[in-house]
């Protein structure tokens, strides 16, 4: 047996759902018709047997022969009967323990599939709201043999690319074990043991074992045929499964789920992996900041898939009632738009399914130098010839309206009558609406021989539109064809063996409409932009995309040697990052998922300023202040949301899209108000970064007296101490609701009060007029910077004097301490498996706090304080956040423990490569893929920015030969090299400077052209 559980395999009937009773409801209906006995004996041989075989058994008592016709007349009627009553099925129906082990085997990567010789299990799967757990349905409509042949579960197995070995069934029939027995698969019965003799282990129902005793069970083969010992087992968890608290050993509680090839430039997939099917949409994401694509299949999927296509700024809403003043009514989400890359192919009789359809030579390949993605396999037909097809695409980083899809096929075998389509289709669902569609099309039809369709949101009334040109071989007719939400061409040929054929689809979005534009004015803008683009050669328009990419990595390039999974993940993080953003918009944003997915809601949240601004700020400066210009935009909203929630000044929402709050849960949207000390931090950051003193005393200011005016009416006296702080609050952290002084945000408040009175009288003394004009604007008096100053003077800090330790909030120290290495692995995260309260009722917490600020202030604290904090608060972590790991790897560089950081690292880097969190299939983690930048950059990079000038303290990964890095710095580009013997730094673009001035392990330098290069002392390694 393989050393690695990969699978687990379920019957339907009896095991997720007792349909037992309506199968022996419409048999008996149908025997009581023939006249036939029928009672529980005969029924119980009836359990995983195919509809008719038991006719089969029930004819058995007939007085009479039946013949195939009326056999077939019996089963479809009692096919009807059985529809009937299962029509009726509720989710309130699953059997105990499912709805609890389903997201445990999701979460930690072990693949799902239902086995059921039922030809009614989609249609079960569906009144369940149970289709989503499992990464595969095999059912009897798949398979001809019943169990207890071993068919329908070999077939899963190989859908699900899982060696037989490797799986374990989950069955309430003995026949149904035995088929598991014969397809050499582990199983494990549901039932009374007496029965299920053919058993590894039988319990009463799923509830009674967790998924550390099914591995338990898989690697040690100690089932006993029942119950015994399992319930202790579980309340208390086994040392295997806990995670390990203190140290970087909280990361190790995530574990890789890797099957990918590791390559420095480009992400492959050797071999169709399709129970991570919806993970791999997400991994092979394009993107140009103003539309994205997940990395579906071009010619459609039957199996599970999240075909999502998004662009920037499309939106709809709904509308939330008001329950109490102050409580968000708006619901704004980022929609599913158009499938631009529809296409689908048809060969005798057959239309390209690789859910369905048989093909070898599958290979799918992400080239990051390039910007494209190119899929390629060998589709097998009914008659046996061979047709090799590929499928590439890019989405245009230099027309940000523009995407490029070409497909290449090839007759193997003999000539091939081949009919394709080519399309643009608004017939797409929304997957966290109930799958509901949001477009109507009031216009579409060829223009110029492109076919065209215009869409429109039916709530929001934002329009895209879509048209394209397609070139296909000479002598090629195309065919224009449309539906209600679809528009293309047909295409009928003969493909031929060693004549390769081309069709290139250029397709232009077009979604940068005015509010209130009429149809037939958007109409006719869109096709403006299509034929700019429609006579244009594919190559040239792919060769200039790629081209920019090429520039590109020229400066935002991380290289490491001796470690080739780290560096693939790095160059992943900078990929995907710069194809979410780079600053073209300045009215758009970071989304939490970016363009690869619906999770979030495509909602802004504070990760933009505390984590991805650091990437642009060094990268692309002019996207950074773009990102700091969408908040300024959006002062409006903010001051509206201020007074929404009784307070002056401005109020950023916790979650948005426009500017509105779009967080309906009140406990967050009105008690995790520290967005706007993220704004705060980015302004400061980037004008000490960048010197940028026309941004500061024009936008920055006036950012900064209504973040001041919000933070100071928000803000209460204490009746005792006198001090000032933020009462009914949650900071950063998320595990502490509704806590007084919060650290992080009472350290901030006062920062920012600070900051914003050395803003003004900088202003007043380097731009007077600017000032006055800007007091005049807001009706700003001085007795209120006077208030700002005597707030922060009074601000409540609480720290421990004698260990250093910064108190989270007020209490924290006297919380109940929760040893995290008792909690079982199979309850993360922790949202899905404990009561929302429980979570508030511990020291534990999900993510970096007071740690987050002596990162962000990192010279004004000693080395001391620093690992004072880390030493107390890391071993508190829980890591329920990919916002987590990369500042705790950058701290424990510094402080010396490098095997924690860079453990921490390895998980950072690669979370979503190697799906550590088991959840990106809903999307990518673009804070996490930020962080991961950070923690090359600041961690072994040793990096900081927060002073006067940028110091260098680096400290390599054991593994690691080397690393080096560019950043761009005043105009110029600044390269770091990093090894075991020193640091050079050399300034390799200087624009309109000679030379930078920096630190390097304490030491002043000047750098410039030629470069400097300072010894790497020796450092104590714990």
């Amino acid at each position: 047996m393989g050393s690695n559980l990969e699978a687990v395999l379920f019957d339907l009937d009896g095991v997720i759902v007792d349909t037992a009773k309506y199968h022996y409801l419409a048999w008996k209906k149908i025997a009581d018709e023939q006249g036939i006995p029928f009672d529980e004996e005969i029924n119980e041989r009836l359990k995983g047997v195919s509809r008719m075989a038991s006719l089969d058994i029930i004819l058995e008592k007939a007085s009479r022969a039946y013949s195939p016709g009326e056999k077939e007349a019996l089963a479809a009627r009692k096919n009807d009967f059985y529809v009937q009553l299962i029509g009726k099925l509720k989710p309130a129906e699953i059997l105990p323990g499912v709805l609890k082990f389903l997201p445990a085997l999701n979460r930690n990567g072990i693949k799902t599939a239902i086995c059921s010789a039922s030809k009614n299990t989609d249609l079960i799967l569906e009144r369940l709201k149970l289709k989503g757990y499992f990464d595969t349905v095999v059912s009897g409509k798949d398979v001809k043999k019943s169990k207890p042949d071993p068919e329908v579960f070999v077939a899963a197995a190989r859908r699900l690319g899982v060696e037989n070995a490797r799986c374990v069934v989950i069955e309430d029939a003995f026949a149904g074990l035995e088929g598991a027995k014969r397809a050499g698969m582990k199983a494990i019965g549901l039932g009374d043991p007496k029965i299920l003799t053919n058993a590894d282990a039988v319990y009463r129902d799923i509830s009674r074992f967790s998924l550390s005793d099914v591995r338990r069970l898989f690697l040690n083969g100690n089932g006993n045929g029942q119950e015994k010992g399992q319930e202790k087992e579980k309340r208390n968890g086994s040392a295997s499964s806990r995670p390990r608290g203190g140290g970087a050993t909280a990361s190790t509680t995530k574990t890789a789920d890797r099957y990918l090839e590791v390559d420095p430039w480009k992400i492959v997939e050797n071999g169709f992996h399709p129970g991570r099917g919806r993970v791999s949409e997400s991994l092979f994401s394009l993107a140009n900041e103003s539309m994205g694509v997940r990395g579906y299949f071009d010619e459609g999927f039957g199996g599970d898939r999240h075909q999502g296509a998004y662009i920037n700024g499309v939106y709809e809403a709904r509308k939330i009632s008001p329950s109490y003043k102050g409580i968000s009514t708006s619901g704004n989400y980022m929609v599913n738009t158009l499938d631009w890359l529809y296409t689908r192919v048809t060969a005798e009789g057959e239309t390209l399914d690789l859910n369905r359809s048989r093909f070898d030579g599958f290979r799918r390949e992400l080239d990051m130098r390039e910007g494209t993605l190119a899929r390629e396999f060998t589709w097998h037909l009914p008659s046996g010839g061979r047709v090799r097809l590929r499928f590439s695409r890019f989405v245009s980083m230099e027309t940000p309206q523009l995407g490029g899809q070409r497909l290449e096929v090839e007759a193997l075998d003999g000539d091939v009558d081949l009919q394709l389509r080519f399309g643009l289709d608004f017939d797409t669902f929304h997957e966290a609406s109930d799958r509901k569609n949001f477009w109507d099309c009031p216009r579409k039809g060829l223009e110029g021989g492109m076919p065209c369709i215009l869409g429109r949101t039916v709530n929001t009334g934002k329009m895209v539109f879509s048209g394209f040109a397609l070139d296909a071989p000479a002598g090629t007719r195309k065919e224009y064809f449309e539906e209600e939400k679809l528009v293309g061409y047909r295409v009928a040929l003969k493909a031929a063996p060693g004549k390769p054929l081309a069709f290139d689809k250029k397709v232009v979005n077009e979604s940068g409409f005015d509010s209130g534009l009429p149809v037939d004015k958007a109409w006719r803008q869109g096709v403006e932009a299509a034929d700019k683009v429609a006579g244009k050669p594919y190559d040239a328009l792919q060769a200039a995309h790629s081209l920019y990419w090429g520039r590109l990595w020229e400066t935002l390039d991380i290289r490491i040697e001796g470690d080739p999974e780290n560096q693939q993940g790095i160059r992943y993080c900078v990929f995907q990052l710069h194809q979410t953003y780079h600053g073209n918009n300045p009215r758009a944003n970071i989304g939490a998922k970016g363009l690869t997915g619906e999770f979030y809601n495509g909602h802004t949240f504070w990760d933009t300023e505390a984590y991805c601004l650091n990437f642009y700020l060094f990268n692309n400066p002019a996207a950074a202040r773009n990102l700091l210009l969408y908040r300024y935009h959006h002062l409006p909203q903010a001051i509206q949301r201020a007074r929404d929630i009784d307070c002056e000044g401005a109020c950023f929402p916790f979650a948005t899209i426009n500017g509105e709050e779009d967080c309906g849960l009140w406990w967050i949207a009105n008690t995790e108000i520290h967005v706007g000390l993220a704004v705060f931090y980015a302004i400061w950051h980037y004008e000490r970064v960048t010197g940028d003193e026309d941004f500061l005393f024009k936008e920055g200011a006036e950012l900064l007296v209504q973040l001041s005016r919000f933070y100071a009416s928000r803000g209460q006296w204490s009746q005792k101490s006198r001090d000032f702080g933020l009462y009914g609050v949650m900071g950063p952290d998320e595990f502490k609701l509704m806590v007084n002084n919060n650290c992080y945000m009472n350290l901030l408040s006062k920062k920012l009060f600070q900051y914003a009175g050395e803003v003004a009288a900088r202003m007043k003394r380097k731009a007077p007029a600017k000032w006055r004009a800007l007091e005049s604007k807001l009706g700003l008096k001085e007795a209120e910077l006077k208030d700002w100053k005597a707030k922060a003077a009074k601000m409540r800090i609480l720290q421990d004097r004698k260990t250093g330790v910064f108190e989270q909030n007020d209490g924290f120290f006297d919380m109940p301490h929760m040893d995290l290495k008792s909690i079982p692995v199979e309850q993360f995260p922790l949202y899905h498996s404990w009561s929302y309260d429980r979570l508030y009722r511990y020291d534990m917490h999900k993510q970096p706090d007071v740690l987050l600020f002596l990162f962000f202030f990192n010279r004004e604290f000693s080395p001391r304080v620093k690992k004072a904090n880390y030493d107390y608060y890391e071993p508190r972590c829980i890591h329920e956040s990919s916002l987590s790991p990369a500042i705790h790897s950058i701290l424990a560089s510094e402080i010396g423990y490098h095997a924690q950081a860079y453990d921490l690292a390895q998980f950072a880097s690669r979370l979503d490569l190697d799906n550590y969190n088991r959840n990106t299939r809903e999307g990518l983690h673009t804070t996490s893929l930020a962080g991961a930048w950070m923690n090359l950059v600041y961690g072994f990079g040793g990096m900081r920015s927060d002073g006067e000038t940028l110091s260098f303290e680096p400290s390599l990964p054991e593994k690691w030969d080397s690393l080096s890095y560019r950043v761009l710095y005043r105009g110029s580009v600044l390269q770091v090299k990093v090894d075991r013997r020193e640091v050079s730094l050399a300034l390799v673009k200087a624009a309109g400077r000679a030379s930078v001035a920096a630190r390097v392990f304490g030491r002043k330098v000047t750098v410039d052209a030629k470069g400097v290069k300072v010894k790497v002392p020796a450092r104590p390694r714990r």
